[in-house]
């Protein structure tokens, strides 16, 4: 299990942390108080990152570590100097009601290079990457002029703006 989300009681970590979930980190707090946790219990998390990036406008930038201005890299460095937690995976979530399959094609391929670069630089090696939220679904939520079935992509053409970038990185089939 993938515990995710921008806010997590102390509680909530403490019983993830006991039940083996993985933990998607989305502040230096956080980072903190998972650590402590960690220490209570004497067990090291595997835990992800997750990522924001310059995808669309407006930015979906609130939570998370920001890709571009390193900070990101900064909070895996700080995650791996730690001897109670070990990053595992990276996350991300475009946004909500994400219809636009580039959006998904252009997350895949930054973290891919990103995954590539902390393979290269840091010889970090991932279990995961949680491309995350932000689908759309066929659902009366959002005004629009024609009806879903028609504006809302399938699960094939994410699929298909996603795989091609991930396969170039370091998780392409041996």
């Amino acid at each position: 299990i993938i515990f995710n989300g921008p806010y997590k009681t102390k509680e909530e970590l403490r019983r993830a942390v006991k039940e083996g979930s993985r933990i998607n980190i989305d502040s230096y707090e956080e980072m903190q108080l998972i650590e402590e946790v960690a220490t209570e219990i004497g067990k090291q998390v595997g835990v992800g990152i997750r990522i924001n990036m310059e995808l669309n406008y407006p930015p979906w930038d609130r939570f998370g570590f920001n890709l571009e201005a390193g900070h990101a890299f900064e909070a895996v460095k700080r995650v791996m100097s730690s001897s109670s937690l070990k990053v595992v995976g990276l996350h991300t979530h475009a946004g909500t009601y994400i219809s636009d399959v580039n959006v998904y094609a252009k997350v895949a391929e930054k973290l891919s290079s990103f995954c590539s670069k902390l393979q290269n630089e840091l010889h970090l090696k991932l279990e995961y990457l949680d491309i995350g939220g932000g689908y759309a679904s066929r659902n009366t939520l959002h005004s629009q002029w024609m009806s879903a079935e028609f504006t809302c992509p399938s699960f094939d053409q994410y699929a298909e703006a996603i795989c091609p970038n991930i396969l170039k990185g370091p998780f392409k089939p041996q």
